[in-house]
């Protein structure tokens, strides 16, 4: 007899905090990113420290609002995250897909 087993998907997060620096696509005005290693099944998480009272973003497809010049996230507190496929895409590339949150946006 043949037993079907459950598939394990392995994880991958970063191993350590990276910061990085540019300037926004579509605002043209400086931008931070501080990239962190993230817990097992957590998923990417966006949090936008340039606000008042930032509440995480999570990168997840009920969470997308906009999609004309990029693709938008946003909150239960209508907060958002603009032009976030490329990055994502980057994550998944990487095999970082599934943990690769922390993601702070100052």
């Amino acid at each position: 007899m043949i037993v079907a087993s459950e598939t394990v998907q392995f994880q991958q997060t970063l191993s350590q905090t990276v910061r990085l620096s540019g300037i926004g696509v579509h605002t043209g005005v400086p931008a931070n990113m501080v990239l962190s290693p993230a817990p097992p099944s957590s998923g990417i998480t966006f949090v936008r420290t340039d606000l008042l009272d930032p509440q995480p973003i999570h990168a997840i497809a009920d969470k997308v609002t906009e999609l004309t010049l990029g693709t938008t996230l946003s909150n239960e507190a209508d907060q958002t995250v603009a032009t976030v496929e490329h990055f994502l895409a980057a994550c998944s590339g990487r095999g970082a897909a599934h943990s690769c949150s922390g993601c702070s946006i100052w």
